[in-house]
């Protein structure tokens, strides 16, 4: 056999320059369109349907389902997708990938591109130069495209001739008649093929090539597909691995699709083989069972089972939720432990994730250690606090002092976690490129962060008196206290009910808001009622008057951090200022 280790040299460089005008193509593509992909598969799956076109979209735009299923991991890292919204997009991204097949088959088999190519180059390489960004990016996409075909040629032709190397034929043929052992082993192989190149894009071409070159027959072709969509899996786990609980079940939802689609596809296998060879008879003519050099009949299975599979599992997405919920379950986080559950160098990939990683965030330690915080310092128990009852009876039942030191409170279970947002929101202006809309998100968020520790201090300055008028004998200051911290109560609970009623409690706390502004107990004259009566002295409406005050200050600190982090989700317009 004459062929030589330089001509595998020449085989692997083939592979290389076809990989990387993949991967030229596949950056040009994100810069030309990535931002406006990015919000549509941030803003665009409501339902099954609407996010697997949304992940053919993408995939079929990138060029690259491994952007895609990056893209989802770091959106579900962020919280921007749901996992059931995760799992129609990689549905669909399953479809999308097979556009690649569609280009290599019509182009580099079909048709010529030989000729054509390097003009190609020369081309995207003086659109390459413009200083226009959209018109260079254009230039880097054609540059892309052109390698690409160089590379595939190149392929074509340092594969050995198997009517020049006879015996190499007999060495691959002797594994291909072992019936179902023959397509096992060669659905291992496409496998490992995919797990070393990172590209079933790549893995897809070679498998054409070997087909197209007569190498292997057509079944084991089909076989090598299916070791692909295995093999493609591992990308995203690998993105997953440094994330959080939502990207980690995401990326098993992955594996669970394609897994179980191969399954199904083994015990059908046969069968729908011959439903292709039915399709490209009709097309081409040709009968492809058994057969070899016919790369369409491999790029109609390769698609036609990826529909199959969307189809069959669409209505199992629930199913699938539940599963990997089940197999990686939400772990309890101690108390006394202060771990971003959000933010990560994971959710950095993209703006949109990057920044909705910090409102969810923002937002954990809203719902969380401040509220809970704030309640404690007005001796308020959440156990009572977000019961069903009346606020009235909630307050009436958390009259005992809470022993609690606020500061070292915060210091010890929240100063941290501030401290890592405001590192992270630093680290995404610096890094990445936003556009002006996303630096006034950026910057509301943290403003509303700030805000939530503003209203732990101001509830601080105000607990000594709490304390001291809520354990004296004097009934009516007893009893103006408790009002203040009704209404400081009713705010907490508004803002606990979003993550439930949404724009419903939003509309409430606005609201309740508005409410809390107008009221004043000078100019409403209870204060003056309260002194003549002697029911209270100089000294005691002094307290009520400051303490009245610090409690309008922490209800609109905690009213504005909410609006801000909640408003995206529930197309609420922000609360004046």
């Amino acid at each position: 056999m004459d062929y030589t280790f330089w001509d595998i040299l020449i085989l692997f460089g083939a592979l290389g320059l076809f990989l990387f005008g993949m991967r030229q193509m596949s950056t040009s593509l994100m810069n030309l369109a990535g931002r406006g992909l990015r919000r549509i598969l941030a803003r665009a799956t409501g339902n099954k349907v609407t996010a697997i076109l949304v992940g053919v979209l993408i995939t079929s735009a990138m060029q690259s389902s491994s952007v895609t299923t990056v893209m989802v991991v770091s959106f579900s890292n962020a919280a921007l997708l749901t996992l059931r919204e995760s799992i129609g997009v990689i549905m669909g991204a399953n479809i999308g990938t097979t556009t690649t097949a569609w280009i290599i088959t019509l182009f580099g088999f079909e048709w010529s591109m030989q000729q054509l190519a390097l003009p190609l180059v020369g081309f995207g390489f003086v659109f390459s130069l413009s200083k226009n960004t959209q018109v260079k990016n254009w230039g880097g996409f054609v540059v892309g495209f052109a390698l690409l075909f160089i590379g595939l040629e190149y392929l074509k032709e340092s594969l050995p001739n198997i009517s020049d190397h006879p015996e190499m034929l007999e060495v691959v043929q002797s594994y291909t008649h072992m019936g179902y052992g023959s397509v096992l082993l060669f659905l291992l192989i496409g496998t490992i093929l995919t797990l070393l190149l990172q590209s079933s894009s790549a893995t897809m071409a070679v498998t054409l090539l070997m087909c197209h070159q007569g190498w292997i027959p057509f079944d084991l072709a089909a076989a090598m597909v299916l070791g692909e969509n295995i093999g493609t899996t591992i990308t995203a786990n690998i993105a997953a691995f440094v994330a959080n609980i939502h990207a980690r079940r995401t990326a098993l939802a992955h594996i669970w699709i394609n897994v179980v689609g191969v399954l199904w596809m083994l015990v059908l296998f046969y069968p729908f083989l011959h439903l292709v060879d039915l399709i490209v008879s009709w097309v081409e003519g040709t009968d492809v069972v058994g057969a070899t050099g016919t790369p369409l009949g491999l790029t109609v299975f390769h698609m036609s089972f990826n529909i199959a599979n969307v189809f069959l599992l669409a209505g199992f997405i629930g199913l699938i939720e539940r599963s990997v919920t089940r197999l990686i379950p939400e772990k309890q986080i101690p108390p006394a432990a202060p771990v971003t559950r959000f933010i990560n160098e994971n959710a950095l990939a993209y703006p949109e994730s990057a920044i909705q990683a910090l409102r969810e965030e923002s937002r954990h330690i809203l719902l969380g250690p401040v509220t809970e915080l704030v309640a404690h310092a007005l001796n308020m128990h959440r156990k009572f606090l977000f019961q069903e009852e009346g606020t009235r009876e909630v307050i009436e039942r958390s009259e005992e002092v809470i022993e609690v030191d606020v500061d070292n409170t915060y210091s010890a279970k929240i100063k941290e976690l501030y401290s890592d947002i405001i590192a992270y929101g630093i680290q995404i202006h610096s890094e990445l490129k936003l556009s002006e809309a996303q630096v006034q998100q950026l910057n509301a968020i943290l403003t509303s962060d700030r805000k939530a520790v503003d209203a732990i201090k101001r509830s601080e300055l105000m607990r000594n008196n709490l304390n001291l008028y809520m354990g004296g004998d004097n009934d009516a200051m007893h009893e103006q206290y408790n009002s203040i911290r009704r209404n400081i109560a009713k705010v907490l609970r508004r803002i606990h009910a979003i993550k439930n009623d949404g724009k419903t409690a939003l509309q409430q706390l606005e609201d309740l808001g508005q409410q809390l502004q107008v009221q004043d107990l000078i100019l409403g004259g209870e204060l003056d009622e309260l002194i003549i009566s002697k029911e209270i002295d100089s000294r005691m409406a002094s307290s009520l008057v400051n303490d009245n005050h610090l409690m309008k200050m922490i209800c609109g600190d905690l009213i504005q951090a909410a609006f801000t982090l909640f408003k995206e989700d529930n197309d609420t317009e922000p609360l004046s200022s």
